[in-house]
């Protein structure tokens, strides 16, 4: 996918946590591209109404995306976060608004953005994340929930 001609770059990753450091600096933790979801623990007590067969096991990671435009670039732009699911279903996560602001004269302008995800899972399979600036998709990230088999330990 092209990107729109006053961008540089697009970079988009799904990690479990994003840390915001004093100096301004964000960085993704524990960068992750597949997700397993445990099964019930044995004897688990469910809410009334819930059984194992309509139980939804919710996952929570993060987006963070950073973008870089060219030089003098300081215009307001519509960010909008979705998320195609395992077959296809696209949803609207998150809309923000992001603006270009320089940091240091003379080099590209940058916006670092980052958005909580809160995903029920449904199916299992290959999900993306996507990102459109004014409504142009500019970048997207895969990722991949798997059902943890019983009496194995998670690798995340």
């Amino acid at each position: 996918m092209p990107l729109p001609s006053y961008l540089i770059s697009a970079s988009l990753v799904v990690c479990e946590k994003v840390l915001h450091e004093m100096d301004g600096v964000t960085s993704a933790i524990r960068i992750v591209d597949v997700f397993y979801v445990p099964p019930l623990p044995l004897g688990a007590v469910l809410p009334p109404g819930i059984t194992e067969e309509n139980y939804t096991p919710l996952i929570q990671a993060y987006g963070l995306l950073q973008v870089r435009a060219e030089i003098g670039h300081q215009e307001d732009h519509d960010l909008e976060f979705r998320l195609i699911n395992t077959i296809g279903e696209m949803s609207v996560l998150s809309l923000v608004k992001g603006h270009f602001q320089p940091r240091v004269e003379g080099t590209p302008v940058g916006l670092t953005v980052n958005v909580q995800l809160n995903i029920a899972v449904k199916r299992f399979g290959t999900c993306f994340l996507c990102v459109y600036v004014d409504g142009e998709e500019i970048t997207r990230a895969p990722f991949t929930v798997i059902r943890q088999k019983p009496n194995v330990e998670p690798v995340i």
